[in-house]
């Protein structure tokens, strides 16, 4: 390929050079927020690497790197304050419990495994009054949410969460998922309280595959569980 795309966040990325034997050849940005990281220049075959800055701008940009006498184009998008729908989950504030599958009862996102609860009552949320317990009453769940992304870029998400104090299991575990990739998360609740929930920031990269793409967080307790993953402020 002859070009590639970047999300506003970064990235780097490699270009292959295919030369004869003891051919030389450079390569080179034509702008400052493309960088040639490794193979400035070099003889026959080999590889180049760049590393693309965070796009703070609302607008996309299109840059390029003169590899060996060819035009490499770099199209990075613009900076958005979030690219999900209600990552806080502070609509629609009204508290309900057991949200079973299929629910769209939280504007933006739909439950996709067993059931969650929606709450303000319970615990003290870190981002807005509203956050998600992922075991419902009772059901290991999970959420998703599907939105516009650029295939062959990547994504950093970024969560905070804790888990449920109140019953076993001690350690929680959370899945997110999103374009045929997944990473495992736990937390482990021993020694926190209501006043204490530690409360911890995570963050997760995935290299989108399409146009759209569904992220998912799941609970990954056991079925019959109430106290699971607690999940809020969702985002980049």
């Amino acid at each position: 390929p002859n070009s590639a795309q970047v999300a506003a966040v970064g990235g780097t990325g490699n270009v292959a050079v295919t030369a004869a034997s003891g051919c030389s050849w450079t390569a080179a940005s034509s702008v400052t927020w493309i960088i040639v990281t490794a193979g400035a220049s070099g003889t026959g075959n080999g590889p180049v690497s760049y590393s693309v800055a965070a796009n703070t701008g609302t607008s996309s940009r299109t840059g390029t790197l003169t590899v060996a006498g060819q035009t490499f184009s770099i199209t990075q998008g613009g900076a958005s304050a979030n690219l999900l729908v209600n990552g806080g989950f502070e609509q629609p504030a009204v508290e309900r419990l057991g949200l079973t599958q299929g629910s769209t009862y939280i504007p933006g996102w739909v439950v996709t495994r067993d059931t969650v609860d929606y709450q303000t009552s319970w615990f003290t949320c870190p981002e807005g009054r509203f956050c998600l317990d992922l075991d419902g009453n009772p059901g290991a769940g999970a959420i998703s949410q599907t939105f516009t992304t650029t295939p062959g870029a990547s994504y950093a998400v970024s969560f905070v969460w804790a888990g449920n104090m109140d019953c076993a299991p001690a350690v929680k575990r959370m899945r997110v998922r999103a374009a045929g990739q997944q990473s495992d998360f736990t937390f482990d609740t021993t020694g926190r309280s209501r006043s204490n929930m530690g409360w911890t920031t995570g963050t997760w990269t995935f290299t989108a595959a399409a146009a759209t793409t569904v992220l998912e967080f799941q609970s990954l307790d056991l079925a019959a569980t109430t106290c699971g993953p607690l999940l809020d402020d969702v985002g980049w």
